[in-house]
């Protein structure tokens, strides 16, 4: 319900995508009845929604958090199975407005980042929970063992209308990014916001490539999936990149530069917070960073995999959603069987 958001897909079930953006006149009959029926119930879109939902008649409904359609579903169709996901982690600063906009919703299952976001989420949504990490990256599947040419990647956090803190901090990265990469004679390479298909309708590409030549001078960009790119990265560096913690979950070689944190607490990443891995950079001179650059730049992978405890830092990784895809198939045994 969610337009596909993490591109899921079945091999051995039948589903379709549902796209609530626009009106399928195929409904028009069905909507009428419902409207005659519930106009003093329900909203008109919530008579769209449910219309809809009948049309089709799934026996289960994926759609993630931020959109909510899983939840209003659970509350229209009440017998039909509703599956929630996580779009993204969340800072201290923004469960507030999960408090607002969460409390007292309702559904089957709920698909959490991490444990942490489990414990927080429940209070407010009535579901069961399973914490498999993020659902969009564990469905993206990227070639194995390949040549890491790109020397370092800086993760982009361009956003047309950033506050005043992101800016400037998005700015002082570029700079540390700028010097080491002097030091160091090699160009970086930037993963573009504009390049990801969920922010394709932001049109960011000409504002985000000034952003860059104005603070980082020197730079490649590929014209591809920032997954694909990363993929290819013999270092990834981010500010407090959603992407950073996917990319860490996999086991990339992965640098979180906590500037935004270190100048508003509410805004720290919530999992590194805890243990603070050496890649996780807390109030640092620029000399200590530049060191510590160079040390993890030039880090083997699988020296970086025993010494980085990335599994125990980041979120979980199900590479293909194998456990969730083996979750569906169970549930739909059971509704089979009911």
């Amino acid at each position: 319900m969610d337009k596909n958001y993490s591109n899921l897909s079945f091999d051995d079930v039948s589903y379709e995508v549902a796209n609530l953006k626009q009106i399928n006149l195929y409904l028009t009959k069905r909507i009428v009845l419902n409207f005659l029926k519930f106009f003093l119930k329900y909203s008109i879109r919530d008579i769209y929604i449910k219309s809809l939902v009948e049309a089709y008649s799934p026996k289960i409904v994926i759609s993630h958090n931020m959109e909510g359609y899983a939840y209003r579903i659970k509350y229209l169709c009440n017998k039909i199975y509703c599956i929630t996901y996580q779009h993204s982690f969340f800072y201290e600063n923004e469960k507030d407005f999960y408090s607002k906009n969460f409390k007292d919703k309702a559904c089957d299952l709920f698909i959490s980042y991490h444990p942490d976001d489990t414990k927080f989420l429940s209070k407010l949504i009535k579901s069961r929970f399973i914490a498999l990490g993020s659902i969009k990256n564990n469905e993206i599947v990227l070639e194995k063992n390949i040549n890491r040419k790109i020397p370092l990647l800086l993760i982009s956090e361009f956003r047309r209308n950033p506050s005043k803190l992101h800016y400037k901090k998005q700015i002082e990265l570029c700079l540390y990014v700028k010097e080491f990469a002097k030091r160091k004679n090699i160009i970086p390479h930037v993963a573009l916001s504009a390049n990801r298909s969920d922010k394709d309708r932001y049109n960011l590409l000409k504002e985000e490539l000034k952003f860059f030549k104005k603070y980082l001078d020197d730079f490649k960009w590929n014209k591809e999936d920032s997954f694909v790119t990363a993929n290819k990265a013999n270092l990834n560096i981010c500010l407090t990149s959603n992407m950073g913690i996917e990319l860490l979950s996999r086991g990339y070689k992965t640098i979180f530069f906590n500037l935004i944190g270190d100048s508003d607490h509410t805004q720290v990443n919530p999992y590194l917070i805890k243990k603070k891995p050496e890649y996780f950079f807390i109030k640092l001179s620029k000399e200590e960073i530049i060191a510590k650059l160079n040390y993890f730049f030039d880090l083997k992978s699988h020296d970086w995999s025993k010494e980085s405890n990335y599994l125990k830092n980041s979120i979980p990784f199900d590479e293909r959603n194998i456990y969730f895809k083996k979750e569906i198939k169970k549930i739909l045994k059971n509704i089979k069987n009911e």
